[in-house]
């Protein structure tokens, strides 16, 4: 591995091994370090652990909740893989946690990361543009009752918790 020096402030002179990653050009703020065995920015130099521990219990859990935002649906997606091992779940990463703690975490951060609710005109727009054409029709006022619970249904399965069944009443003209 190659060494650079990290520049800038009172960190000049900082001798830091380098990764194929980080390139030389890179500068890395005083406070963090490259970790000698892997040579790879330490987690603990831009991760603040204590807020993550207390909010997701552990750093293992932090890094599953980045990459879960469903995490009943993820674990349906693994049984339907037809894998040998168990899913991945809270409790197979946080063996020793209690079950009122692994509950606690799901309960605390279920859909922390959900996709952000889509706003009344991007839904309307949407209804507009593609749904209401798909069943040949050019506006609301010539859709069957049939064909708008065809596409509330749709739009319900496409949008899961990104729209509320109000608002999708809104946008199809449901009283």
């Amino acid at each position: 591995m190659d060494s650079f020096s990290t520049g800038g402030g009172d960190a000049v002179g900082k001798v830091r091994s380098r990764s194929d990653i980080i390139r030389e050009k890179n500068i890395l703020p005083g406070d963090v370090s490259v970790s000698s065995d892997s040579g790879m920015i330490r987690m603990d130099d831009v991760v603040d652990n204590v807020m993550v521990e207390g909010y997701f219990g552990s750093y293992r859990s932090f890094m599953y909740g980045l990459s879960r935002n469903d995490y009943g649906k993820w674990e349906e997606e693994q049984r339907d893989d037809n894998v040998a091992m168990e899913p991945v779940t809270i409790r197979t990463i946080e063996p020793f946690l209690s079950d009122d703690e692994v509950a606690s975490i799901l309960k605390q951060n279920h859909h922390w990361l959900k996709e952000k609710r889509i706003t009344d005109i991007e839904l309307c727009d949407a209804i507009d543009k593609t749904y209401i054409p798909r069943v040949g029709k050019s506006g609301y006022a010539q859709l069957t009752t049939k064909e708008v619970e065809v596409i509330r249904k749709q739009l319900l399965q496409i949008f899961q918790f990104r729209i509320s069944f109000k608002q999708l009443d809104r946008c199809l003209r449901i009283p």
